[in-house]
């Protein structure tokens, strides 16, 4: 299980680690983003090089909050609650912060109790 926390206008923020092509491992904050319905992970493109993932796919159009935008595609590695998973990830230009897809919800369980400061995301199995 890892322990996530909330934002100052209730963002919900879990700590990752995103894994290079040289297995070096990246601790990283990643904003739970309840409308990336279809990805599991979104990352600024200036982001991608130190970390040598292989594209997957180019200029992939999605709609977003800010409208239509379009998305290389990579094959990247991440650990979240202990577990390494291969995962595709989205690389695009207009990304403030890393997102957490919604995708990540069939693998995990996500717990919130904001009330009480509580808010964890455990893995469920595959």
């Amino acid at each position: 299980m890892i322990y996530g926390r909330f934002g100052e206008r209730g963002e919900l923020i879990f700590e990752i680690e995103l894994v290079a092509v040289n297995g070096e491992q990246i601790a990283v904050d990643v904003l739970l983003d309840t409308g990336f319905t279809t990805g599991f992970l979104a990352i600024h493109a200036d982001d991608i090089q130190d970390l040598g993932w292989s594209i997957l796919t180019s200029d992939v159009e999605m709609q977003t909050a800010r409208g239509t935008e379009y998305f290389d595609i990579y094959e990247g590695r991440a650990i979240v609650d202990g577990k390494e998973f291969i995962i595709p990830v989205h690389v695009g230009l207009q990304l403030p912060e890393i997102l957490f897809g919604r995708q990540w919800l069939k693998l995990m369980k996500l717990t919130i109790d904001e009330r009480n400061g509580i808010l964890t995301l455990e893995y469920t199995g595959d």
